[in-house]
C-alpha cells in the first residue's frame, strides 16, 4: 500500500522556542528568565569565538586573535586559559554543562544541544523555508522565515569589535538580510504587497546603495496600486546612485521602471521573483573578492599626551547611537557617520602618523571589511591621484587600472559601496591628490594625514580635523624617560628639560636624540645638549649622528611644498629677526605689499613653519631656525 504524500503546509518546523546562547544581538546566556554574568569584553569574545564554530576545535591563536585582534599582549594564551576556566564555572547552570567546552588538541569546543544557538535556529528555520518553497507552500516558508529574522535583537555581535568578530558579524548580518529579502518576495508572490511596504521604505534607508531593496520597494508599491509612488521610488533610488556613487542604476532597477511605466506587470513580477537576487549590474567592474586587506604599519610604541586627539578620532568616526529593532523584523538604521573623513595635521615631526596608526589600530574592528594605507608622498615626490587611485583598486582586488582620473575615481566609489573599509592615506600635500580617493557613500571612512590644513577640502566636504601639536615638556620628559630609561632622566632632569626645549617638543627630534643616548649608553644628556647647541644648524646635528637626517628629511618635505615666495619670507624670516614679526616687517623683507605678506604668512601657518600669536605677529620656532639656517641664501633688503 503507497503510503500517503505529506502536505508540505504540514511539514514539521524547527524548534524556535528561546535559545540559550543568542548571537544575533548582543551576545547573551539565559536560562528561562535568568542571564548569566558572562564577564567582560574579553570573556565574551572568547565564548562568541566558540559558539560561531560550535562543535568545531577552535585553536587557542584563533581566540586570541578573536579576542585582542593584531596586538595581544604576552600573556594573551595564559588569560583565555584562565578566561576559559571562568566560562566553565559560569555555565555550569546550562543543561548538559559537563559536556559544553571540552578541552582539544591545540584548541577547545563547545557543543550546545540543538536549538540551544539561535544562529543554529535562524539557520535551520532558513533551510527549511527554502525547502518548503521548492516543495510548492510558499506561505509556510513566508512564515518561517518571519520566525527566523525575529530571533534578531540588534547588530549581530553588538560591543564586540576586534577584526576577527566584526568580519564574522558582518556575514551574519548579510545572511540575515538576504532572508529579510527572500521573505518579501514570497510575499509579493503572495499577492501580500501592503504591509510590505514601510518596513522596506525603512531598509532603504538603512541600505541606500543596494538596489535589490530599491527594487523591491518599487516593485511592492506597483502591486499596491501605486504607480506614482513606485516611479518616485526609482527616482530616489537614481538620484542616490548617481550622487553618491557617479553610478546609473543598474539593468534590473532600469527594467523596472520601464515595466512600471508600461503597466507590465508580467515584468514587474520577473524582475523580483526567485529565491535568490539578480546580480545588481553586469561585471563592469571586475572584483576577484581578495581576503580583507590589512595594511596599516606597525603600531608606534610611546604615544604620549594624545588622549583628545584620540577621542575626537573616536568620535569623528563614530555611528549614532542603534535604535531598537522595530516591528516586522527590520534592523536599526546605520546612522551616518559624524563626518566622512578626517583631517589629522600638525607641524612636521609632531607624531601625525603615529597618531593616526595608533588609533587605526585600536579601531580596526569597525572596519571589517579592510583597513588600507596609502603613502602619498613618495621619494620622487606627491603621487599622482591616477597612481594612487590604481594602488587603491588593486588593494581591493579590482585589476586593470584606468587612466582616466575620474573614470577610476568612479570605480573607486563603487567598489566602496556598502563596505566598511578605513582608508589611511599618509602624507597628502593638495586637495587635488586627495579629493578622487574619497569615497561616495557613509560606510567607509579616509583618515587623512598631512602638514598643511586643507581648510578648503574639510569645509567642502564637512570633515573634522585633528590638530597635532608639539608635546608639553612634561608630557616631552615623559617619552624621553619611556626611551631612554626614567632613570637617565630623573638624574639629569635640567638637562632633560633643556634637551626637550632643544627639540621643540616634537616626538620625531625626541625619538633621533633618544637613539643617540641608548647608541652610547654612559653619555650624559647634558653632554649631548651640549654639543646639539654649539652645533650651527641641522646640517652640523647630521654630522654628529646621521639619524637626525629623518628630521631634516620631513622638514624638506614641507619646505619643498611651499611657493617660491613664501619660502623666501619663511628663509629671511629664520635669519633676519629674532622675534615675532607684524605683516607689515614681513612685507619689508621680501620688499612686497603687506596684502601679498600676508597671503604668504597664511600659508607658512597653514604648513606648521610659522606660528600666529595671539597680538597677529607670527614667530618661527628655535628649531625651524636651525633649518633655515641651513636653506637660507637671499640677501635681506636694505628697507628693513
Amino acid at each position: 500500500m503507497r503510503a500517503a504524500r505529506q502536505d508540505p503546509d504540514s511539514a514539521p518546523a524547527p524548534d524556535a522556542g528561546p535559545a540559550l546562547f543568542r548571537l544575533l544581538g548582543p551576545l547573551t546566556v539565559t536560562i528561562g528568565a535568568q542571564t548569566l554574568a558572562i564577564g567582560g569584553v574579553r570573556s565574551r569574545a572568547v565564548l562568541a569565538t566558540l559558539l560561531l564554530d560550535a562543535g568545531k576545535v577552535v585553536s587557542t591563536d584563533q581566540l586570541v586573535e578573536a579576542t585582542w585582534g593584531a596586538d595581544p599582549p604576552a600573556s594573551a594564551r595564559i588569560q583565555v586559559q584562565n578566561r576559559i576556566g571562568r566560562l566553565r564555572r559560569t555555565l555550569q547552570l546550562v543543561p548538559s554543562a559537563d559536556a559544553l567546552i571540552g578541552t582539544a588538541p591545540g584548541g577547545y569546543t563547545i557543543r550546545p544541544r540543538d536549538g540551544d544557538l539561535d544562529l543554529d535556529q535562524f539557520r535551520a528555520l532558513t533551510g527549511t523555508a527554502e525547502r518548503l518553497e521548492a516543495a510548492g507552500a510558499a506561505a509556510r516558508a513566508a512564515a518561517l522565515l518571519g520566525q527566523a529574522l525575529q530571533l534578531r535583537r540588534g547588530p549581530a555581535l553588538d560591543g564586540l569589535t576586534t577584526p576577527y568578530l566584526a568580519s564574522a558579524a558582518h556575514g551574519i548580518e548579510q545572511r540575515w538580510l538576504l532572508a529579510f529579502e527572500h521573505r518579501v518576495r514570497l510575499e509579493l508572490r503572495l499577492g501580500r504587497p501592503a504591509h510590505l511596504v514601510e518596513p522596506l521604505r525603512a531598509m532603504t534607508v538603512a541600505h541606500p546603495f543596494r538596489e535589490e531593496l530599491h527594487g523591491l520597494l518599487m516593485a511592492a508599491l506597483y502591486r499596491a496600486g501605486r504607480q506614482a509612488d513606485a516611479l518616485a521610488a526609482y527616482r530616489t533610488a537614481r538620484r542616490i546612485l548617481t550622487e553618491q556613487l557617479g553610478l546609473e542604476p543598474g539593468p534590473m532597477l532600469q527594467s523596472l521602471n520601464l515595466a512600471i511605466l508600461r503597466r507590465d506587470g508580467d515584468t514587474v513580477d520577473a524582475e523580483v521573483s526567485g529565491p535568490l537576487a539578480r546580480p545588481r549590474r553586469p561585471s563592469t567592474v571586475q572584483v576577484r573578492t581578495p581576503a580583507v586587506r590589512r595594511e596599516l604599519p606597525a603600531v608606534p610604541a610611546g604615544l604620549t599626551e594624545r588622549a583628545q586627539q584620540l577621542s575626537l578620532l573616536d568620535q569623528a568616526a563614530g555611528t549614532v547611537q542603534r535604535a531598537p529593532v522595530p516591528p516586522h523584523g527590520l534592523p536599526p538604521r546605520d546612522g551616518p557617520r559624524a563626518a566622512p573623513a578626517v583631517l589629522v595635521h600638525g607641524p612636521p615631526g609632531s607624531g601625525k602618523t603615529a597618531l593616526a596608526v595608533h588609533w587605526a589600530h585600536r579601531a580596526a574592528g569597525q572596519f571589517p571589511d579592510g583597513q588600507l594605507y596609502l603613502e602619498l608622498n613618495g621619494p620622487s615626490g606627491p603621487v599622482e591621484p591616477a597612481d594612487a587611485l590604481a594602488r587603491l583598486l588593486r588593494s581591493l582586488g579590482v585589476p586593470g587600472p584606468s587612466g582616466d582620473v575620474l573614470e577610476a575615481a568612479a570605480r573607486l566609489r563603487s567598489v566602496l559601496a556598502g563596505r566598511r573599509v578605513l582608508l589611511l592615506l599618509d602624507d597628502a600635500s593638495s586637495i587635488a591628490q586627495v579629493e578622487p580617493l574619497l569615497p561616495g557613500g557613509s560606510e567607509a571612512f579616509v583618515v587623512i594625514i598631512a602638514r598643511v590644513r586643507l581648510g578648503a577640502l574639510t569645509a567642502r566636504h564637512d570633515m573634522a580635523r585633528v590638530q597635532v601639536g608639539p608635546l608639553s615638556t612634561a608630557a616631552a620628559r615623559q617619552l624621553l624617560g619611556a626611551l631612554v630609561g626614567a632613570a637617565r632622566v630623573h638624574a639629569e632632569p635640567d638637562a632633560a628639560t633643556d634637551l626637550v626645549r632643544l627639540c621643540a617638543g616634537l616626538p620625531l627630534a625626541l625619538r633621533i636624540a633618544a637613539g643617540t643616548l641608548l647608541d652610547r649608553p654612559h653619555r650624559r644628556i647634558s653632554t649631548l645638549v651640549q654639543e646639539l647647541r654649539t652645533a650651527h644648524g641641522l646640517r652640523a646635528w647630521r654630522r654628529m649622528d646621521p639619524a637626525w637626517a629623518a628630521l631634516t628629511g620631513t622638514l624638506d618635505t614641507s619646505h619643498g611644498l611651499l611657493p617660491a615666495p613664501a619660502r623666501q619670507l619663511l628663509h629671511r624670516m629664520g635669519t633676519a629677526t629674532t622675534g615675532p614679526v607684524s605683516p607689515a616687517t614681513a612685507a619689508a623683507l621680501t620688499g612686497g605689499g603687506t596684502t601679498a605678506a600676508a597671503r604668504w604668512l597664511d600659508l607658512l601657518c597653514a604648513a606648521h613653519l610659522v606660528r600666529e600669536d595671539p597680538d597677529g605677529r607670527f614667530t618661527v620656532a628655535p628649531l625651524i631656525r636651525r633649518y633655515v639656517h641651513d636653506r637660507v641664501a637671499s640677501p635681506v633688503p636694505s628697507a628693513l
